[in-house]
């Protein structure tokens, strides 16, 4: 079996405008609709907004190398978790939003720079109590 290789590096860091991120990204959509397989569906470009180490979004990154099946005939994930402040999260189906894990649905965490708050006062407290 050959596989293609695939490499769609996420950071271009000489992308610097959204018209210049807008090109890149219906580019990586024209390049994957090129390939598709008879019973593959095609995506559709939706948009793109610049998230930079300044913004409080989260930076999503995908930790799974493949989609995950669930056991009890739930719906499968993709593993995710922020590379900005470290929370974790699923994205089901060809959804484009994450949902925060369980440890992290308190409306706190639905900022990168309150979540890194939130998780600092999680260690402390852990630690007094020698966990």
């Amino acid at each position: 079996m050959v596989f293609d290789e695939w490499d769609e590096p996420e950071d271009q860091p000489q992308i610097e405008t959204l018209v210049e991120a807008e090109i890149w990204g219906r580019k990586v959509i024209e390049n994957f609709n090129a390939s598709l397989k008879p019973h593959e569906r095609a995506r559709e470009f939706l948009g793109v907004e610049i998230v930079d180490e300044e913004s409080d979004k989260h930076r999503w990154v995908k930790r799974s190398l493949t989609t995950v099946m669930s056991r009890s005939g739930g719906r499968s994930y993709d593993k995710y978790g922020c590379d900005g402040c470290g929370i974790t999260g699923r994205r089901y189906g060809l959804d484009a939003h994450v949902q925060r894990d369980s440890d992290f649905k308190a409306a706190g965490f639905e900022s990168c720079k309150m979540s890194k708050v939130l998780l600092e006062r999680r260690r402390k407290r852990a630690e007094k109590k020698g966990v």
